[in-house]
């Protein structure tokens, strides 16, 4: 806009400048669905995204619709440039759908996408055993340390050996909810050492 002054002999002008504000909620770009693989311990998924129309009281949050995998987005960015950080919890595997919203006074927007966590399928794992001393003719109870994170002990399957089988007259091994026993019957009038 010029502004024009007279005083009939001399003349002045001024140009101001007026920007005009579109009346619109805060817009969000296209978020495209990621995809990763089961974690051990807890994962962070980024997303950047960008917005328009953002007025001095817009507001962006976001959120997930399964906590069971997803147990936080946090939402930060300057001026038109945002990043969510969606953090997974581990050994949880499945889908959530994350909504980012923008609101300000005109209204709000929301925009969806899909994090999709691949299963992974982790080795059990049998914590070192200590020698064991026993007299021939004896059953030996060997507790057995036993984890695995993503399947229950009772659905393991659980196999044994022994270099020098004349020693035992069996071995088996009996699993429960939180660990494992090695139950050893040793053989009459034998002696010597073995690895089972």
């Amino acid at each position: 806009v010029t502004i024009l002054t007279t005083d009939k002999l001399t003349f002045g002008t001024n140009t101001v400048t007026i920007t005009a504000a579109a009346n619109l909620p805060t817009q969000i770009s296209n978020i495209s669905d990621r995809t990763v693989d089961e974690s051990t311990g807890t994962a962070l998924v980024s997303v950047n995204f960008t917005v328009t129309y953002k007025t001095p009281d817009t507001v962006i949050s976001g959120s997930a619709d399964n906590s069971s995998l997803v147990s936080g987005v946090t939402v930060r960015g300057l001026g038109n440039n945002y990043n969510a950080a969606i953090t997974l919890n581990p050994y949880v595997n499945g889908q959530a759908i994350i909504s980012i919203v923008a609101s300000n006074q005109f209204g709000s927007t929301t925009e969806d996408f899909k994090v999709t966590v691949n299963p992974v399928d982790y080795a059990p794992t049998l914590a070192p055993i200590s020698p064991v001393t026993a007299q021939a003719n004896t059953t030996v109870i060997v507790p057995l340390t036993v984890s695995d994170p993503d399947t229950a002990l009772s659905a393991l399957t659980f196999t044994t050996s022994i270099d020098r089988p004349e020693l035992v007259k069996g071995m088996a091994i009996v699993p429960t909810e939180t660990n494992a026993t090695l139950t050893i019957i040793l053989a009459e009038c034998q002696s010597g050492n073995a690895s089972v």
